[in-house]
C-alpha cells in the first residue's frame, strides 16, 4: 500500500471514530443542546464507513503478511482481543465507579446495560452479544453499548478467514452456517465488508484523468457529509424490513448503508488514485502525529462510551455549557491516549504468544 494512501486512511479512521464520540455526545444524556444537533446523525454512517475501510485493510494484510490461516487466525485475535480486553476492565471500572457515586445516573435505560452483567461480559467477549440465534436482545458489556459492531466485525473475520484459506466444501457450509446463526442483520451489512475487501483485492479499472479524480475525491468526500443530514429525506429500508442491532434494538436502515458505503467506495478509488508513491514526500511531515492518531482508533470507539457515561454523571458543569463538552472530550482523548500503548503491547504479546502455538509438521 503506498505509504501517502496508508497515512490518509489513518486519518479516515480516526475522522470517523471521532465522529461516532461526537455523535454520541451529541445527544441524551451526555449534554443538553451544546452541540449541533446534526453530529448526531454521522454514528451510524461512520461505522459503514468502518466496515467499508475493515474489509480493505483485511485485503492487504492477506495479501502482504497474513498469508496463510494460521498468520490470519493469529492476526485477527490478536486484534480484537487488545482491544477488547482493556475496553472490557474500563467499562467494569466506570461503571462500578459511576454506578456507586450516582445509581439515578446509570439507572436510565440509555445508560446502563441490560439485565444479566455478566452474562453481557462474557458474550461480548466471545464476540457472539448480536448472534440473533441466542436472542440475547442487545446485549453488551454493562453500558458499553457500541460493543454491537464490533460482534459484526469478528463475524466478518471469521467468515473471511473460512472463505480465504479453508478450500474444503464443508468449511465454505461452514461459513455459510456461521453466517446465518449471526442472523440477518451481519448477513446485510456484510456486503460493505465485502464491497472494502473487493476494492483493494480487485480494484476496477480507473479511466479517469488526473482532474476528474480530484473531483471524484472531493464529490464522494462531500456525500460523506451530506447524506447523514439527507437522511430523513432519502428513502428507508425500515418501512420494508426490521433489522435488529444494537441498544434497544434499533432497526438498521440499509439504505442509508449502501449508500454512504458506495460513496466511501468511490472515495477510496479516488484517494488510491491521488495518493500514488509520488505523495508520500507530502505526507512524511506529518507521518508521526497520524500514526499515532491511527492507534487511538480502536480504543477511542471501543472505550468512550463507558468514559462518557462516567464523566458527564460526575461532572460539576451544567450539560449545556462547553466547559461540560471539553471536560467530556479531555477525559476521554486522555483515558484513550493512555489506553492505546498498553493495547498496542497488548497485541504484539498475544500475537508472540500464539505464534509459537503454531503446530509443527
Amino acid at each position: 500500500m503506498p505509504p501517502a494512501l496508508s497515512l490518509y486512511l489513518d486519518v479516515v479512521r480516526f475522522t470517523a471514530a471521532f465522529g461516532v464520540l461526537l455523535s454520541h455526545m451529541a445527544l441524551a444524556p451526555f449534554t443538553d443542546h451544546a452541540l449541533w444537533w446534526a453530529l448526531g446523525q454521522y454514528g451510524d454512517a461512520a461505522v459503514a464507513v468502518f466496515f467499508v475501510l475493515s474489509g480493505y485493510v483485511i485485503a492487504f494484510v492477506t495479501a502482504e503478511r497474513e498469508t496463510d490461516g494460521w498468520r490470519y487466525g493469529v492476526g485477527r485475535l490478536s486484534r480484537l482481543m487488545s482491544v477488547a480486553l482493556p475496553a472490557l476492565v474500563i467499562t467494569a471500572l466506570c461503571d462500578a465507579l459511576g454506578a456507586s457515586l450516582r445509581p439515578d445516573f446509570y439507572a436510565r435505560p440509555d445508560v446502563g446495560g441490560p439485565a444479566g452483567v455478566g452474562s453481557g461480559y462474557l458474550a461480548s467477549l466471545l464476540f457472539i452479544n448480536e448472534w440473533q440465534v441466542f436472542g440475547f436482545g442487545a446485549m453488551f458489556p454493562g453500558s458499553n453499548s457500541p460493543w454491537w459492531s464490533l460482534s459484526f466485525e469478528a463475524t466478518y473475520y471469521l467468515v473471511g478467514g473460512l472463505f480465504l484459506y479453508f478450500r474444503r466444501n464443508w468449511w465454505f457450509l461452514l461459513a455459510l452456517l456461521i453466517l446465518m446463526l449471526a442472523g440477518r442483520t451481519v448477513i446485510a451489512m456484510f456486503p460493505l465488508w465485502l464491497l472494502g475487501f473487493h476494492l483493494f483485492s480487485r480494484p476496477p479499472s480507473w479511466p479517469f484523468s488526473a482532474r476528474v479524480t480530484t473531483l471524484l475525491f472531493w464529490a464522494s468526500l462531500l456525500a460523506l457529509i451530506w447524506l447523514p443530514l439527507a437522511d430523513r429525506y432519502l428513502p428507508s429500508s425500515k418501512l420494508w424490513f426490521y433489522m435488529p442491532w444494537g441498544r434497544g434494538p434499533y432497526n438498521r436502515d440499509l439504505v442509508s448503508d449502501y449508500l454512504v458505503a458506495a460513496s466511501f467506495g468511490l472515495h477510496l478509488l479516488a484517494a488510491r488514485r491521488l495518493l500514488q508513491e509520488g505523495a508520500a514526500d507530502t505526507w512524511q511531515r506529518w507521518q508521526g502525529g497520524i500514526r499515532w492518531l491511527g492507534s487511538l482508533t480502536f480504543p477511542l470507539y471501543l472505550c468512550h462510551y463507558p468514559l462518557l457515561c462516567l464523566v458527564a454523571a460526575l461532572s460539576p458543569f451544567d450539560r449545556a455549557s462547553l466547559w461540560h463538552v471539553a471536560l467530556l472530550v479531555a477525559v476521554t482523548l486522555s483515558v484513550v491516549a493512555g489506553v492505546a500503548p498498553w493495547s498496542e503491547r497488548l497485541k504484539l504479546g498475544l500475537r508472540s504468544g500464539l505464534q509459537r502455538l503454531k503446530p509443527t509438521g
